[in-house]
């Protein structure tokens, strides 16, 4: 069967880049697949560069990746294949234009990361025709095996959209007010926070620098393998996210066998719960909305105040909380391999098309 991809290639640090990397190379397992780059750029996946192109005739299916707001329609591509599956990799909220745009494509099938991303589409495309198809885990983070650094180290990573909003989103701010906090108002002076980002607040990191003290930042891109094992060098992974479509890092520390510290709201209660980490309090009943170009939509409050308690937690507890994060790592690899989680939507693919 033929099936033909379109997505972006171009960025090996871009969260929707790596998604559809992973679905391509297990989609060619069963299928055979050819790729169409919108980026029309150098793929930067070596992985990937046999797939490149399109198939001498017109596909069976077509598999569109993206924000809503990204898939190209341009040159009939939405309109060339008999089935047709979108895949938004979203990691935010939604706009309502966003939602709304998915009237037009007459989809056969929407794959969501999230049950909290299917209900945003439950008034536009009927229940039967979206599958919620959560993330998988790269199987790096599975091998990695670091020792760990000399100070107690909390871990945050994220990447900042170049539109902006992704600061605020991830509560940024608030993380690092929390961990001034824990420094000062509950005397742990041994501890760091480690901040990896490849995001574009390059300009601001000495101003960062100076005014948080043992804070470090690490902007440079890193294959998986590094990313992998940076993560499990840290003691704790902290995640101070106040809205998420999925929360993919979290996750990826999950995997990795390291603690988390989180809030369990919006996408993030496809994987947390109070049983597999230390839960952070948020406000429910203020949410604020905020309005950039991939990021829209509520997101909660969280207060500083919270995100350090649980720090503090954390640390306190920290030899049981490791031992039972390693425990877990079996339940993650189970879970959450690429293969696993593409079980249901190849086999939808291969039931739709005999």
């Amino acid at each position: 069967m033929k099936v033909q991809v379109y997505a972006y290639f171009h960025n090996p640090a871009g969260s929707i880049c790596n998604v559809a990397k992973e679905w391509c190379l297990e989609l060619e397992k069963h299928f055979d697949v050819k790729v169409h780059d919108y980026s029309e750029q150098n793929c930067r996946f070596p992985k990937m560069i046999h797939l490149l192109g399109e198939h001498d005739s017109v596909a069976d299916v077509g598999i569109y990746f993206g924000y809503p707001s990204y898939i190209k329609t341009s040159g009939n591509l939405l309109a060339k294949h008999k089935v047709k599956i979108a895949v938004f990799t979203s990691e935010t909220t939604l706009s309502d234009l966003e939602v709304g745009q998915t009237k037009s494509m007459d989809l056969d099938l929407l794959c969501v990361p999230s049950n909290y991303v299917r209900c945003l589409f439950n008034n536009v495309v009927h229940r039967n025709r979206i599958m919620v198809v959560n993330h998988g885990v790269n199987e790096k983070f599975f091998e990695c095996k670091s020792a760990k650094r000399n100070d107690f180290t909390y871990l945050y990573v994220f990447q900042n959209s170049q539109t902006g909003g992704t600061v605020e989103r991830k509560g940024f701010i608030e993380l690092l007010q929390a961990f001034k906090l824990l420094r000062e108002s509950h005397k742990l002076t041994d501890v760091k926070m480690l901040i990896k980002t490849t995001s574009n607040i390059e300009a601001d990191i000495e101003k960062l620098k100076d005014a948080n003290e043992n804070v470090e930042f690490n902007i440079r891109y890193l294959p998986i393998e590094e990313l992998a094992n940076l993560y499990s060098s840290c003691h704790a992974y902290v995640n101070s996210s106040r809205a998420e479509g999925f929360g993919i890092t979290v996750l990826e520390a999950m995997a990795a066998g390291i603690p988390v510290v989180s809030p369990i709201h919006t996408g993030l209660t496809e994987m947390l719960s109070e049983m597999n980490c230390v839960s952070i309090k948020y406000d429910v009943r203020h949410t604020t909305h905020f309005r950039y170009a991939t990021n829209n939509g509520e997101i909660v409050k969280i207060d500083p105040v919270e995100i350090a308690k649980s720090m503090k937690y954390t640390y306190d507890h920290y030899q049981e909380l490791s031992k039972y994060s390693e425990q877990l790592r079996d339940l993650v690899i189970q879970k959450y391999s690429w293969e696993n989680v593409l079980k249901g939507a190849v086999q939808w693919i291969k039931e739709h098309n005999m």
